[in-house]
């Protein structure tokens, strides 16, 4: 578990480098789904595809 949280802190300040934290939007959770379904960890990437959605206001339909 400690493994999964401190990878994703990882990704989260690689992100940060280039987006400011406060202002993720659905871009940035976009790129996260993306991650995750690559690293085949489909509930992290559900969650970020649903945070994409809600983020763009129903305009991302979460298809990826």
């Amino acid at each position: 578990m400690r493994q999964r949280k401190t990878r994703w802190m990882l990704y989260k300040a690689a992100l940060g480098n280039c987006f400011e934290i406060d202002d993720w939007g659905p871009i940035e959770f976009s790129i996260m789904a993306k991650h995750f379904d690559r690293q085949g960890k489909p509930p992290y990437a559900y969650h970020a595809k649903y945070l994409a959605h809600l983020l763009s206001h129903g305009q991302l339909d979460g298809s990826g």
